[in-house]
């Protein structure tokens, strides 16, 4: 049991000490403070602050590239389920008409004029979303059309598309196509402001290496470090330039690109695995005769 601890008065005030009620004999400074507590009117130090904004900034360090990593991993895992459900409705489309759709498909008229210009992407969204393209040209823009990667159309705005069909394979060639949109290629019968003639479409029996043919990915075309995106196209070549949208290719999803294969699986490559690399493995995934080709790109 505590007892009071008597104190003479005058050193009782000399010092400060003060004897509660209770027995108990606590320290009380001349000002009026009791020691080790702080004023509640008081506020923090400077110094303390600094320490506080200090271990805040570190923290911030720490989470935001973490925190930038997870999102980009979640928006590529996004556009995955979007090419994946484009690879399911290319495949009911070569289910139903053994061939693959042309990357445009137009008849002419007497006049050499282009009428009932069909492109790749409305064959495939008839099979994905059922709708009518002609009545409903926006699908281009909505759904699993459009990528989460992509923050800005830039100027091509409503002409912006995600998503590219290997068309081509490698290289450019007027008279052979090595992709899926037609026998003929980019630049056969072109004239000027019409669609170039790529017919007759390609069978679906001509893929030598069906899990190992690119179909329809992010929309990146060009070669090497100069690739461009928004455009309807996943090609390698090194002919001409592009579009450079706001969203740049490599900034989508971490310098990786997302496809679906023929055989209808998914994979991430990386940019570079796909416009840089010249080994025959890389090569020949572009091409349905699954050969490299490498004499259709610049040395």
């Amino acid at each position: 049991m505590l007892r009071e601890v008597p104190i003479h008065r005058e050193l009782q005030a000399e010092i400060g000490w003060q004897c509660e009620g209770t027995g108990l004999v606590t320290a009380k400074r001349n000002d009026g403070r009791i020691d080790g507590v702080r004023n509640p009117r008081e506020g923090f130090s400077l110094i303390e602050l600094m320490a506080v904004v200090a271990i805040i900034a570190i923290l911030a360090a720490l989470l935001v590239p973490a925190l930038t990593r997870t999102m980009g991993r979640a928006r590529l895992t996004h556009c995955m389920n979007n090419v994946r459900q484009l690879g399911l409705g290319l495949q009911q489309f070569v289910s139903e008409n053994h061939s693959y759709p042309l990357w445009v498909d137009a008849e002419f008229d007497s006049s050499n004029h282009a009428t009932n210009a069909t492109v790749w992407a409305e064959a495939v969204e008839g099979n994905v979303g059922g709708s009518n393209t002609r009545s409903a040209p926006s699908f281009r823009g909505r759904g699993v059309w459009l990528c989460p990667g992509v923050r800005s159309k830039g100027i091509l705005d409503d002409g912006f598309m995600s998503y590219g069909y290997n068309a081509f394979g490698i290289g450019v060639s007027s008279n052979l196509s090595l992709g899926l949109g037609g026998r003929y290629g980019f630049t056969h019968e072109m004239r000027l402001g019409e669609p170039p003639v790529v017919k007759p479409p390609v069978a679906a029996s001509e893929i030598a290496s069906p899990s190992d043919m690119m179909a329809i990915g992010d929309g990146v075309h060009g070669n090497g470090t100069e690739i461009f995106s928004g455009q309807d196209m996943l090609w390698r070549h090194d002919s001409y330039g592009g579009f450079l949208d706001a969203t740049s290719p490599k900034a989508r999803h971490l310098a990786k690109a997302n496809v679906v294969f023929c055989d209808g699986h998914v994979e991430s490559p990386t940019l570079k695995s796909l416009f840089e690399d010249t080994t025959d493995a890389a090569l020949s995934r572009w091409n349905r005769d699954h050969l490299p080709y490498r004499e259709m790109l610049s040395p």
